[in-house]
């Protein structure tokens, strides 16, 4: 969990066989562990994180839709895509306001 997680984003990208526990359990855990290492002064940022763990969720999600939606030939990789942007997003959405502010 002191890595950035791009190999692991790598082999969900490429397709790589994970199952939907464990790739909800990295993210899970990323998502506990990123703060507190942050607060515990490891140095590092945030991004990586995201897409780790965007990665990570839209993976899973992707793999239920597959299993659910069999018919619909989903791709998870291509939905990781997709998770990714949430991820990406709701960590500079709270910055928004405060730039409006300065910008004033």
């Amino acid at each position: 969990m002191l890595s950035t997680g791009y190999a692991t984003t790598g082999n969900i990208l490429d397709g790589k066989p994970l199952s939907v526990t464990l790739l909800l359990s990295l993210a899970l855990s990323r998502l506990v562990l990123t703060p507190i290492c942050i607060c515990g002064g490891f140095h590092g940022g945030v991004f990586a994180p995201a897409l780790f763990s965007g990665a990570s969720l839209g993976a899973a999600y992707g793999l239920v839709a597959k299993q659910v939606f069999h018919s619909l030939n989903i791709s998870p990789p291509a939905i990781v895509m997709v998770g990714w942007r949430p991820s990406l997003q709701a960590q500079y959405v709270h910055r928004l306001p405060r730039s409006c502010y300065y910008l004033k």
